[in-house]
């Protein structure tokens, strides 16, 4: 299929005919939007009301202490996965309603996922006296911290692949449901012991951890029906193994740059630039919804896709996503106030430093969306893990060179630098696999 710059400019008939497509579309998956935004938007309301009532529940020290322990949980949670949960989407394809084949992948995952779990405990084992050295009051609060942050993760394995036979088969009242119990429940318990001057960075990964059984026990009783269980999957596991092959560097290399913030501050900064690095992070959180949505409705859309659809879609995802981070970002220089009133008094003169973390979070937000669709069309390079690493470790370097990296300014800015130069990293993808399916460019 020819690509020509024309395609770029529709003509008046063309654009009344696409949109007439977009809104069928939509009528059509009215009542699975309607889920999604009411399930979604119910479980972004009672994180972001408990994350930033957090901010105020928790002194500055305890904060940082959770932000440092929670980076370590996400770090060891991505290796002890490295996109084989995520996986399981694009390889089911068009074959979602197989019972037998999503039993394979699913099991394949499974496989996966708790081989590299032993794996992922070494390398908490090896972060925490690396960060005891922080000028924390009790040096040792890191190494009680580690004991829910590894049950976290053990139990996130059920969450994450159960998970997906729902997203595949739009089931969201079961897959919204007990993530929404659980985001009422912390809310409750965590205004108890705030109430009662117990509440730390130990008791909200305790509760974090819990959560993650409950909601992985959950997604596995109700995702049964869809998968068969009883199947060989030596053939699928190989398969699963050669798709993320080429994204291991990538995947390692990401699960330490998504906590790069955190981790920079918390060794070169002090306490406070820690809480406030952390504090700003979360205001990133209202592209949460979004990167939902790319997950929920995007992946499914593009991976069933056919040839002659796809372009059209994708470039209509790319106006939407660009148009929305850019949107938010120009909100947060003219309404700067609105977003640190979340924040509360404690970080109330953060205000030259919110812009940074609204534009990465945009950027971010924008290459997630694309590379969302890229996996999904499996569009997995090797030298797009080479060119992402190399990109990364350039931004990196010349941004230490610019930045004060001891500040919150520094980092963020230093955040913002190499957004840039991720997006690049997926634009350049995008490029490649469109030839790879057979889309020509031409500029007649």
């Amino acid at each position: 299929m020819k690509i020509k710059a024309s395609d770029f400019f529709l003509s008046d008939n063309q654009q009344f005919s696409i949109v007439g497509g977009i809104l069928s579309k939509i009528k059509q998956s009215r009542a699975l939007l309607l889920r999604f935004f009411k399930g979604q938007l119910l479980i972004q309301f009672f994180n972001l009301l408990n994350g930033f009532l957090l901010l105020r529940w928790l002194d500055i020290e305890e904060q940082a202490i959770f932000s440092l322990s929670f980076g370590m949980q996400s770090l060891i949670n991505q290796l002890s996965d490295l996109g084989f949960s995520g996986s399981i989407i694009a390889l089911a394809g068009r074959d979602y309603d197989n019972k037998q084949i999503l039993g394979q992948i699913i099991k394949s995952a499974k496989y996966f996922r708790k081989l590299l779990f032993f794996g992922s405990v070494t390398v908490g084992l090896i972060l925490v006296p690396v960060f005891t050295k922080t000028k924390f009051s009790n040096p040792y609060v890191l190494w009680l911290n580690l004991i829910p942050i590894l049950a976290a993760v053990y139990w996130e394995a059920n969450l994450s692949i159960y998970g997906t036979p729902l997203i595949i088969h739009k089931d969201m009242k079961k897959y919204y449901k007990p993530q929404i119990v659980v985001a009422i429940f912390k809310l409750f318990i965590n205004y108890l012991l705030f109430l009662s001057h117990h509440i730390s960075s130990f008791s909200i990964l305790i509760l974090n951890a819990l959560a993650m059984l409950y909601i992985g026990n959950e997604y596995k009783k109700y995702s049964d029906k869809y998968y068969q269980k009883d199947v060989a999957f030596e053939k699928t596991k190989d398969k699963m193994f050669k798709y993320i092959l080429p994204l291991i560097p990538s995947l390692i290399f990401n699960a330490f740059f998504a906590q790069i913030q955190v981790f920079i501050i918390s060794l070169f900064g002090k306490v406070r630039n820690i809480a406030e690095v952390a504090a700003l992070g979360k205001l990133s959180q209202i592209f949460m919804l979004l990167g939902a949505f790319n997950m929920m409705i995007v992946e499914p859309m593009i991976a069933k896709s056919n040839h002659a659809e796809l372009f059209k879609r994708y470039m209509l995802i790319c106006v939407m996503a660009f148009s929305i981070a850019g949107l938010l970002t120009l909100s947060s220089y003219l309404f700067p106030g609105i977003y640190l009133l979340a924040l509360g008094s404690k970080y109330a003169a953060l205000s030259k430093q919110l812009i940074w973390v609204i534009g990465a979070a945009a950027l971010a937000f924008v290459q997630g969306t694309l590379w969302t669709m890229h996996s999904a069309r499996k569009w997995v390079f090797w030298w797009g893990s080479a060119f992402y690493i190399l990109m990364i470790v350039c931004c990196q370097v010349l941004g230490i060179t610019m930045f004060d990296i001891s500040t919150t300014m520094g980092v963020l800015q230093l955040s913002f630098l190499t957004a840039v130069g991720i997006l690049i990293v997926q634009i350049s993808i995008g490029v490649v696999g469109f030839r790879k399916d057979g889309y020509e460019f031409s500029i007649s």
